[in-house]
């Protein structure tokens, strides 16, 4: 479920229901980076990662980019 509500919280933005939805999930940071692998092996692309990352931050997780590498 992580999984999917990131990718969509990513693509919907931080006002988005998904992301409420993720928020009221309580993921812990390790459940957030596997979701974040899992969302960057269907959209490898730089401004889809870009907007991950800022998501992942908005949730809590900081320096998720060196986390990702």
């Amino acid at each position: 479920m992580v999984c999917f509500k990131l990718y969509a919280a990513v693509d919907q933005g931080p006002r988005s229901r998904h992301f409420q939805d993720l928020r009221d999930l309580v993921p812990g940071r390790e459940d957030l980076l596997g979701a974040a692998r899992w969302a960057t092996s269907h959209d490898p692309s730089p401004g889809f990662r870009s907007l991950l990352i800022e998501t992942l931050r908005g949730l809590g997780v900081e320096n998720a980019e060196a986390s990702l590498a």
